[in-house]
């Protein structure tokens, strides 16, 4: 049978055992995700200087039929033919 003292060693150790987990979880959360992941995103970026003259035609009709059709509309496959060409 533990004695308090062995008891209370146990308790402290499993207590820094847990600080030192959540310590490596928040280094680990700084450094991922990379800055340059962006994980909400469904294409690379459509910026300009990025593309072809072509591509950037699609893209901007792309960019119209989004604006012009709601996102249940969009659901619905409003502007997947656009999307599938700027791929």
């Amino acid at each position: 049978m533990e004695n308090k003292h062995q008891l209370l060693s146990r308790q402290s150790q499993k207590q820094a055992d847990i600080a030192d987990a959540d310590a490596d979880a928040d280094a680990e959360a700084e450094t991922f995700p990379p800055s340059s992941c962006n994980l909400f995103s469904m294409h690379t970026p459509l910026a300009p200087h990025l593309h072809t003259e072509e591509c950037n035609r699609i893209i901007a009709r792309l960019l119209a039929c989004h604006a012009e059709n709601s996102k249940l509309q969009q659901l619905f496959g409003a502007c997947n033919e656009l999307d599938t060409q700027m791929r």
